[in-house]
């Protein structure tokens, strides 16, 4: 996966690994094993030194079915001990070893010390240790081992710069919700086109998504053809279903005032892509020329007014070769002011749904990682693990600005859905000056997984990539810690 960035240097004792994360470490007197006795401490305040926290909790959980306390009073110091507080003794004298992008995990008296001077090497200081050092038999360190190694974000961070936009003055063409699509050997990418969604537009490139990509323009005719659509042409993505390309996007209906899904189709990425949704209810209500896919009626708002405001939707297809639709019920439509996710059937051309089947899958705010009152679902996108786990990964404040969590289910899309407190990206996770992002999507390219998002969340969003692997602990995560590459 391009740049390769791992060193690895060991003093006070030889160099000990497994041979794959999922081999058995030797259980010895040289050697530490995690048990329930042991405590991880952060730092007061680091919101992101949770995040690796619960990481290695959940390989913890999935290798040992127990979780480790995660605490950051001074008081509370044990004797057994993972620690990420850079504040601490054990974590300060260790520092002035390090450049920015290095880490060290050291094992000390009993202490697991993880320590670095970036998020990004952190991260990877975590990859590092459960990859090399948790397996079946639980997560064992070798003991007064210091393990160095080095993790840049430019080596592993690929912020993406579209062409100038010949419809505006600005020097660059803002993007949102940018979606990838592979096809052969090339890369098309589709995204909300600035702020208020103003057109269906494509971007292309060959040969790597890291190329330089050109602007092919409008995908998707409007004008006289398409008169329901005023705007908000939201978060297009494009899907390959039966040989056909299909767009599952948003727009505000002037004939309904709501927004709605809508479904496009296209014999190539490159378009065009011609309406072909359409809700019986809509159509009585609103005439033909409503093609919302979601019944824009279906809920009540907080004045009793009708308003169904429905985003963001998203193709799966389960084993059984049923498409179904993902979306966003937004929070501006809900009572409570709460968005939730929804799931519904589609038929098999995707040109309506079955609303019998339609059913709530979670809530804003059963995210353990969000902020208080949090009120906004945004960019669903699911991925399927090799065991048949789904990932949804999702996007809302954390409480220090736009973020994306996940949840997994192992009973098909209709779940139950259970929430992850590890955030995938966060403020500040892979560098300060980008403080926020979301919107994600995943991508397969040459058997590596990449996450795409945009970000910051202002107006100079572009498309950040980030490769992710499929855990040994049945998760996802940043793939930063590549053993012998």
């Amino acid at each position: 996966m391009g740049k390769k960035f791992l060193h690895l240097v060991t003093t006070g004792g030889a160099l000990f690994t497994c041979a794959t994360g999922f081999s058995s470490c030797s259980k010895d007197s040289t050697n530490t094993k995690i048990t329930r006795d042991y405590q991880i401490f952060v730092h007061l305040g680091e919101d992101i030194e949770y995040s690796y926290a619960y990481q290695i909790n959940e390989a913890l959980d999935y290798f040992c079915h127990f979780q480790l306390p995660i605490v950051s009073d001074s008081s509370m110091i044990k004797d057994h001990e993972i620690i990420f507080d850079m504040t601490r003794k054990e974590c300060a004298d260790l520092l002035p070893k390090l450049d920015d992008d290095e880490y060290i995990i050291k094992e000390r008296d009993s202490k697991i010390i993880i320590v670095s001077k970036s998020h990004m090497a952190k991260m990877c200081a975590v990859d590092h240790l459960l990859t090399d050092y948790c397996s079946k038999d639980g997560l064992i360190v070798p003991k007064n081992t210091e393990v160095k190694g080095k993790c840049k974000a430019s080596d592993i961070v690929t912020e993406i710069t579209l062409p100038d936009d010949p419809d505006s003055s600005n020097k660059f063409h803002e993007i949102r919700d940018p979606f990838i699509v592979k096809e052969g050997n090339d890369y098309y990418m589709y995204g909300t086109s600035y702020w208020d969604g103003i057109d269906w537009r494509a971007y292309h490139t060959t040969g790597s998504f890291k190329n330089e990509w050109e602007n092919l323009g409008k995908v998707a005719e409007i004008g006289e053809t398409y008169p329901d659509i005023v705007k908000q042409r939201w978060a297009p993505e494009v899907h390959k279903y039966k040989d056909k390309f299909y767009m599952f996007t948003t727009y505000l209906s002037q004939s309904s005032r709501q927004r709605g899904v809508t479904i496009l189709r296209s014999d190539l990425p490159t378009g065009e892509f011609k309406m072909i949704s359409h809700n019986a209810r809509n159509v009585a209500q609103f005439g033909n020329d409503n093609h919302h896919i979601t019944y824009d009626l279906s809920t009540i708002d907080k004045e009793g007014k009708p308003a169904g405001c429905t985003i963001d939707g998203t193709l799966y297809v389960d084993p059984d070769g049923q498409p179904w639709l993902v979306y966003v019920n937004e929070w501006v439509s809900q009572t409570d002011e709460v968005g939730r996710f929804s799931a519904v059937k589609l038929s098999e051309d995707l040109t309506e749904i079955d609303e019998s089947s339609n059913k709530e899958l979670f809530r804003a705010d059963a995210a353990p990682w969000g902020e208080a009152g949090i009120k906004v679902t945004d960019g669903c996108f699911i991925h399927t693990m090799p065991n048949g786990r789904l990932v949804m990964t999702w996007s809302a404040s954390n409480g220090h600005g736009y973020s994306v969590g996940f949840a997994t289910s192992d009973n098909g899309v209709l779940g139950p859905w259970v929430q992850h407190k590890q955030q995938l990206f966060a403020p500040g996770m892979y560098a300060s000056d980008n403080p926020e992002g979301g919107h994600a999507m995943i991508f397969e390219d040459n058997d590596q997984l990449f996450m795409c998002l945009h970000g910051p969340n202002a107006k100079t969003e572009h498309p950040i990539v980030f490769p992710i692997k499929e855990t040994h602990y049945n998760t996802i995560a940043w793939d930063l810690y590549q053993k012998g590459k």
